[in-house]
């Protein structure tokens, strides 16, 4: 009598993996740009919701609130604070409006709600998004740049 042995041969195994490798090839590129994406949006939520905080602690301390951004340390924050956030190497901060005071781009929020009216654009390589500051309202607004 012939014992039958039960499990899978080499062939069926290798196929298998092979499978599994093609599948891999296929969805691991498109998952990293999705990684890529998600560490942008995190960065233009912190920054937004910094710019925002600043507007808020002027309304409810009753005096002008600094955000400023640093060109040359790459790193914006509140003034007065001392935690400064870094900007990663791969992004691009062009302003209109604000101040420069010291090198610094300056956007000042009033105890009234008022605010220097700014526009910011932020990149990173093709994708940008545009933060516009209200001047009457110190409102900020996002916009993601299609292109």
């Amino acid at each position: 009598m012939r014992s039958v042995s039960e499990g899978f041969t080499l062939l069926e195994l290798l196929v298998v993996l092979f499978i599994i490798s093609l599948g891999m090839a296929l969805v691991l590129p498109r998952l990293t740009v999705g990684w890529g994406y998600a560490e942008q949006k995190r960065f233009i939520t912190d920054f937004v919701q910094t710019l925002r905080r600043a507007n808020t602690m002027a309304l409810n301390k009753g005096k002008v609130v600094v955000f400023a951004i640093d060109p040359e340390a790459r790193t914006y924050g509140i003034e007065g604070e001392r935690r400064r956030e870094k900007i990663p190497l791969e992004v691009e901060i062009r302003g209109e409006g604000g101040a420069e005071l010291e090198g610094q781009f300056r956007l000042y929020f009033y105890p009234d709600g008022t605010a220097t009216g700014a526009e910011l654009t932020v990149s990173f390589g093709r994708r940008s998004w545009t933060l516009r500051v209200h001047p009457l309202l110190g409102t900020v607004r996002v916009e993601e740049e299609r292109g």
